[in-house]
């Protein structure tokens, strides 16, 4: 593969990223807008079990997140094509956000229906470690390279 091929490759990686990654955001974002909308912080507080699951579920996505690249295995092989490096990636990104993703969605639904404060707080820490993972040409390159150096060892 030539060097254009591969910048080819990352852009289009890129821009499929940053739009899954949008449209996480917003999803959550509008939730959160609604139950807000709706009066959820201005009603008392109304048990805590819901947001109690939901800090669970917060903190393991946010320690999830650093084991996933072991379940995504890279090619062992020397010649392995730049694409099957990117799918991997995309894989991980994906697996990453979407779990953190969950947890917010999670911490919106205890904000709904117990009205704790502390849930969207929660939810605020979530969206950040979403956009920490935003996507850039020099995190994928630097994928790349690594991939590539394992994969001749």
């Amino acid at each position: 593969m030539n060097r254009f091929e591969s910048e080819d490759s990352i852009g289009s990686a890129l821009f499929i990223m940053r739009v899954v990654m949008f449209a996480l955001i917003v999803g959550v974002s509008m939730f959160l807008g609604f139950v807000i909308s709706q009066g959820a912080l201005s009603l008392p507080p109304q048990g805590s079990l819901i947001a109690s699951l939901g800090i669970i579920a917060a903190a393991i996505a946010l320690v999830t997140r650093f084991f996933t690249p072991a379940l995504f295995r890279t090619p062992r092989q020397a010649d392995a094509a730049d694409e099957q490096f990117l799918r991997i990636l995309f894989n991980r990104y994906l697996v990453n956000i979407a779990i953190l993703e969950g947890a917010a969605y999670l911490n919106v639904h205890a904000l709904q229906a117990e009205h704790n404060w502390w849930s969207l707080l929660i939810v605020n820490v979530l969206l950040l470690a979403i956009l920490m993972l935003f996507p850039t040409r020099t995190r994928l390159e630097q994928f790349l390279e690594t991939a590539r150096m394992d994969a001749s060892l």
